[in-house]
């Protein structure tokens, strides 16, 4: 379509582009089609997902996608406080499968360091115990982690099991990890015994970290997400108001705003073609009449 980088870096030396695809512009799999999916169970990152007893499961959210778009823009950035210096443009090369391949950090460290594959831990952790979601006695789940020497005695003392602080099964965080099949039902039948909130209290008042596993119905009621400015509302010509979700990162100076609403189809064509690409008015009529536009 003569808009590769090689072409429109002629006389323009100062140029900064951007490919993104699945595999990359090199490499045995450079002409490979690619979706997230696919790329979630090439790069491994399906093999430590789910429960341990289970198949492979996938990350909830093209995640692959998403990361992969991060670092488009992370390396465009770097690209242009280069440019900044020498002015010179650059060619830029991100691979999905480079991205999540990338984000293996701890379990691709244990795969070098021990040659075994990383297995899967569903709602475990597999370096830390006790770090896990737990059921309660209403049906719900709470997500704990005490595991340094400060916190898990804490925690044997709030859930009611000071016994287990100096057992000499468990005294060390190693040490629960290798007898993680003796300590876990104990806890496990604990927390059974009170209700999602009751523990929440309980928590909270010892300043132990704890969470819950929420649906998206809960994320969004929850007064954070607001105080955050992680949710807003725009106006919408058709829709009246549409929601959004947040900008993730807090500037003091330049902080992010959402000026611009999506656009209905085709609504900045004229604005595109005949005032950006100086289209006559009568090219643009042909290509709606054509089904173009």
């Amino acid at each position: 379509m003569g808009i590769d980088y090689e072409t429109l870096r002629q006389g323009h030396q100062e140029l900064l582009y951007c490919s993104v695809s699945g595999f990359g512009q090199y490499g045995p799999y450079k002409n490979k089609r690619a979706y997230d999916p696919i790329i979630q169970g090439m790069t491994g990152l399906m093999s430590i997902t789910g429960d341990k007893n289970g198949p492979p499961a996938k990350v909830g959210i093209p995640i692959t996608d998403l990361v992969a778009g991060l670092y488009a823009v992370i390396s465009l950035q770097s690209a242009y406080v280069n440019r900044l210096n020498d002015g010179k443009g650059q060619y830029i090369d991100v691979a999905l499968y480079d991205s999540m391949i990338s984000l293996l950090t701890i379990v691709g460290m244990e795969y070098f360091a021990t040659g075994k594959a990383p297995k899967r831990w569903g709602i475990d952790h597999m370096h830390r115990v006790p770090a896990r979601a737990f059921e309660t006695r209403d049906k719900q789940y709470i997500q704990v982690a005490a595991t340094n020497e400060v916190m898990y005695p804490k925690f044997c003392r709030v859930i009611g099991l000071p016994e287990l602080i100096d057992d000499p099964r468990f005294v060390t965080n190693k040490k629960r990890v290798e007898n993680r099949a003796e300590i876990m039902p104990i806890l496990e039948e604990k927390i059974r015994q009170k209700d999602r909130d009751e523990w929440f209290r309980l928590f909270e008042k010892a300043n132990l970290p704890y969470g819950p596993i929420l649906g998206l119905d809960e994320v969004f009621a929850d007064e954070n997400i607001r105080e955050r400015g992680m949710f807003f509302t725009m106006e919408h010509p058709i829709e009246n108001e549409i929601p959004q979700l947040g900008f993730p990162f807090k500037m003091s100076l330049t902080p992010p705003n959402a000026r611009l609403r999506p656009p209905t189809l085709g609504e900045h064509n004229t604005e595109i073609l005949v005032e950006r690409l100086n289209y006559t008015m009568q090219e643009l009529g042909k290509l709606k009449e054509e089904s173009v536009i």
